[in-house]
């Protein structure tokens, strides 16, 4: 499996360490680059920017807190780009993606709505709200 890991602190480290140990393909990611190295000795793939990470099988992050998942998931390289590459990789193979499709756009509705600091559950309350409830 190809493994994308954010997040490089000593519970991120550790468990980045036994993807690679249980033979995965693993690309890291981490604030502070220093952190990556010595993953990268044991074979990881050092990823210059979070989305560099993200475009394996699966993407684990091991963050500090909100505002570091935050950062990950709403900025320039952030977990909205994943919905994109999916559909983008669907788009390319033509394999229809309804929820992906779905999720894409009550994200977007949700980012237009000022709600950039919820998260993914957040996406639940738009169909109260467009019910007017």
């Amino acid at each position: 499996m190809d493994v994308g890991f954010i997040g490089l602190g000593h519970m991120g480290a550790g468990m980045a360490a036994n993807l690679l140990r249980a033979g995965h393909r693993v690309t890291v990611y981490n604030r502070t680059p220093r952190r990556a190295r010595p993953l990268v000795e044991q074979g990881a793939r050092a990823a210059t920017r979070v989305r560099d990470a993200c475009g394996g099988d699966a993407v684990i992050t091991m963050l500090a807190d909100d505002a570091s998942v935050e950062a990950v998931v709403f900025g320039d390289d952030g977990m909205a780009k994943d919905i994109r590459l999916g559909l983008a990789a669907a788009d390319g193979l033509r394999v229809p993606m309804p929820l992906a499709s779905l999720l894409h756009d009550r994200l977007l509705t949700l980012l237009a709505r000022g709600g950039e600091a919820l998260d993914w559950s957040a996406i639940g309350q738009l169909a109260a709200r467009d019910a007017g409830l």
